[in-house]
C-alpha cells in the first residue's frame, strides 16, 4: 500500500504505526525553540550595554510581565532604573508597565463606580445612579453595562414624559405632575423640567381659586 506521504508499509489499519519519533523529535525542537527564546532575550540584554546588575533584573522583570504579573514586575524594573537611568530599553519598559498599571487601577475606579451606582438605583435614587452611569460612560465609551443603565433610564425617562402630558390632557393635574417629576428623576431633560413648572403653576392656581370661593361661600 502506498499513501500519500509515499510510505509503503502497511497502513495503520493493518498494523502498529509507531509514531515515538516524530513527537520525540518535535519535543527536542520545542525544547530548543524554548532555548533560542532565552538565549535571544539575553542576547538582547548584553547588546544593551547594562552594567551589572541591571540586566538580570530587566530580565527579571520582562518575565514577569510576560506573566501578567504587572506589580511584581514594576517593582524590578524600578530597581534596573535606579541601577540604570539612562537605559532606554529599561525606561522603555517602566513606561509600558506603568500605562498597565494605570489601566488597571482605572478598571478598579470604574468597577467600584458601577458597583456604587447599581446600590444607589437599588435604593431608588435614581439621579445619584444615572450620575454615576454617565461619569463611567465617559471615561470608557465601550462600557456596555454603563450604556444598557443609562438606555434602560432614557426610556423610563421618555415613559413617564409621556405620561405626564397625556394625565394633564386628562386635566388629573397631580399624576400629571408626579408623573413629570418621575421622568426628571430618570434624567428627563429640559421639556420634562418646563413642564414639571407649568404644573405646578396651573395647580398653584386652581388652589387659589378654591380658596377664593371657599371664602366667597
Amino acid at each position: 500500500v502506498i499513501n500519500i506521504q509515499g510510505w509503503s508499509g502497511p497502513t495503520q489499519e493493518e498494523d502498529y504505526v509507531d509514531y515515538s519519533g516524530f513527537f520525540c523529535n518535535a519535543g527536542i525542537k520545542f525544547l530548543l525553540g524554548q532555548d533560542n527564546d532565552r538565549k535571544n532575550k539575553n542576547a538582547a540584554i548584553k547588546g544593551a550595554h547594562f552594567p551589572g546588575i541591571a540586566g538580570w533584573l530587566y530580565s527579571e522583570a520582562i518575565d514577569l510581565n510576560a506573566e501578567g504579573l504587572s506589580r511584581q514586575a514594576y517593582k524590578k524594573i524600578l530597581e534596573a532604573y535606579d541601577a540604570a537611568p539612562d537605559s532606554a530599553e529599561i525606561a522603555e519598559l517602566k513606561k509600558s508597565i506603568e500605562a498597565a498599571l494605570k489601566g488597571d487601577k482605572d478598571r478598579q475606579y470604574l468597577d467600584g463606580l458601577f458597583e456604587e451606582a447599581e446600590r444607589f438605583k437599588a435604593k431608588g435614587e435614581h439621579k445619584k445612579a444615572i450620575m454615576r452611569y454617565a461619569e463611567i460612560f465617559s471615561a470608557d465609551s465601550q462600557n456596555r453595562a454603563a450604556r444598557m443603565r443609562l438606555d434602560e433610564y432614557a426610556a423610563l425617562a421618555e415613559q413617564e414624559l409621556k405620561k405626564a402630558i397625556e394625565e394633564r390632557k386628562k386635566r388629573n393635574l397631580k399624576k400629571a405632575l408626579k408623573a413629570a417629576e418621575n421622568a426628571l428623576d430618570y434624567g428627563a431633560g429640559s421639556e420634562a423640567w418646563k413642564l414639571k413648572s407649568e404644573l405646578e403653576a396651573e395647580l398653584e392656581s386652581n388652589a387659589r381659586k378654591d380658596s377664593l370661593y371657599n371664602e366667597a361661600v
